[in-house]
This record gives structure tokens, sequence and C-alpha cells, in this order.
């Protein structure tokens, strides 16, 4: 009781009442929970974006099957089935996903560009950060979150406001109608990635990086 009455006193003293502290938090309650969940969605998608061994499932781990136990010829084989599994079907859907995402984040940042410039500088985006992450996947991390922390700035800065979803989702709508010119940039990204993996596998003898706690993922 001692401590409210203090509290008081000293708002008193400073002339802020409670009703005035009461609709500043809830005025700065809803933008610092948007920009946390929104940190959190791109640190995720950026993380993963960037990585150079983009596949989480571990699709050959059933090459250890009870066929194919104790026998390493069928163990390699299946093994590099699975990997061409996982890159033949599956990547192609994440490069897609991908592209999407950063043609969506253009269309709020570089609204006033034609959508065909936005279609080329998004593929220019994500063919670089697929490119660096063979280098350095800190520099790939780095190039996958500058679109989406610039967004994030202009509406720190400038507010809501400066962002039209009108005419961002009228850009969005226009995609479909451009799926031949989005198919010649898919048909460039993803023999580029199989150059490029092909490339490390034949330097490092390794089909996928190994990480702690993982079995040893070479071809030997």
């Amino acid at each position: 009781m001692i401590s409210v009455l203090l509290q008081t006193a000293q708002l008193e003293a400073v002339q802020l009442t409670q009703e005035e502290i009461l609709a500043a938090w809830l005025n700065l309650l809803p933008n610092l929970l948007g920009i946390v969940v929104y940190l959190i969605f791109i640190f995720e998608f950026y993380r993963f974006v960037a990585r150079r061994d983009v596949f989480e499932l571990k699709l050959r781990r059933y090459s250890h099957g009870p066929i194919s136990r104790g026998i390493a010829a069928i163990q390699n084989f299946l093994r590099v089935v699975f990997y061409i599994l996982e890159y033949l079907l599956f990547y192609p859907i994440l490069i897609i996903v991908w592209y999407l995402a950063f043609v969506a984040l253009l269309t709020f940042l570089a609204r006033d560009l034609p959508i065909e410039t936005l279609l080329l500088i998004a593929m220019a985006v994500v063919s670089g950060i697929r490119v660096t992450a063979y280098y350095s996947e800190d520099l790939s991390r780095d190039l996958a979150k500058m679109l989406p922390l610039a967004l994030l700035g202009v509406v720190v800065l400038e507010g809501a406001t400066a962002i039209s979803f009108e005419l961002s989702l009228e850009l969005v709508l226009q995609i479909p109608t451009h799926w031949r010119r989005i198919l010649t940039y898919l048909l460039f990204l993803i023999p580029l990635e199989l150059v490029l993996r092909v490339t490390r596998i034949v330097v490092t003898g390794q089909l996928a990086t190994v990480r702690p706690g993982d079995e040893e993922p070479d071809m030997d």
C-alpha cells in the first residue's frame, strides 16, 4: 500500500496520470508485438533461405533400412537417390516460395516500378543469396535479410501509411500473367544451384554439410 502511494506521488510530481501512462502503453504494445513477430518470422525465413543445405527432411536416413543394412554399396546408392529426389522434387517448390516472398516484399518497397522489373530484381536477389551461400552462409544471410529489414525500417520511420496495400496487391495479382518470364528465371536458377552443388560435392566429397550430431554424409 505504501509503495502504491509513493508511486502515485511520484507520478503527480512529474504531472503524469495513470490514464496517460495506460494510453501510452496501449499505443506501444501493438507496435512492439508487430515488430517482434515480424522479426522472428524474418529471422527464421532468411536463415532458411541462406542455408547451403536447405533440407532438414534427411530422406537419406532411409537408405539404412533392413534391406540395405550392412551392404555399403546399396546404402550409398540409395543415399544418392534420395539426395537427388530432394533437389528434384522439393527444391523447385522452395525456390518458387522464396521467389514469390521477395517479389511481395519488393511490391511494398518499390511499388513505383513495373512488375517486370520487380520480378527481375527478386530473382537476382534470390540467385545472389543461393550463390553466396556456397561462399559464406554469413554473407548469404546478410543479403537475405536486407530487403525484409529495409521494409521494417520504412514502416518504423514513415509509418504504415508509407505502404500502399492496394497498389502492392494490384502488383501481386499481375504475377500469374508473367508466368513465362518467371519460368525462364527458374530454369536459370535451378541448373545454377545444381552446378554449384555438384562442384562442391566434387571438391569436398560430401553430399551435405556435416553438423555436430549428424552422421557422416559423404559418399565413401
